[in-house]
């Protein structure tokens, strides 16, 4: 897995994460994060991602002092470090965790 520097600018007051896509018409590209971010295929996704069975949002990551992906997908094609996550469930981040939604994948990094 290759190594992934921290973007450059940071948020004021702001914890940094930020998510780097691994696959498909935008591998490579990082995404700085705020609570809130959506993930998906649609318009309203700040993390665009397309692949097979990835919905229009299909996950939110969440920062309450931690981070969190919340799921929306149904179809059981979310993965969080290669474990099912259901449909509504909110799992915890750390940093280097794969998010899987359907074949596309993404890498959680934060400090």
């Amino acid at each position: 897995m290759p190594q992934v520097a921290a973007p450059k600018t940071l948020p004021l007051n702001k914890r940094l994460a930020w998510a780097v896509l691994q696959n498909g018409r935008m591998e490579g590209k990082v995404f700085s994060l705020v609570g809130g971010t959506v993930v998906g295929r649609g318009p309203d996704a700040q993390i665009d991602v397309t692949g097979d069975a990835v919905s229009p949002a299909h996950a939110t990551i969440l920062d309450d002092g931690e981070w969190w992906l919340l799921n929306h997908a149904r179809d059981g094609s979310t993965r969080v470090g290669g474990e099912a996550i259901a449909s509504g469930a909110k799992v915890k981040l750390s940093d280097g965790d794969v998010i899987t939604l359907g074949t596309a994948s993404v890498i959680f990094k934060s400090l």
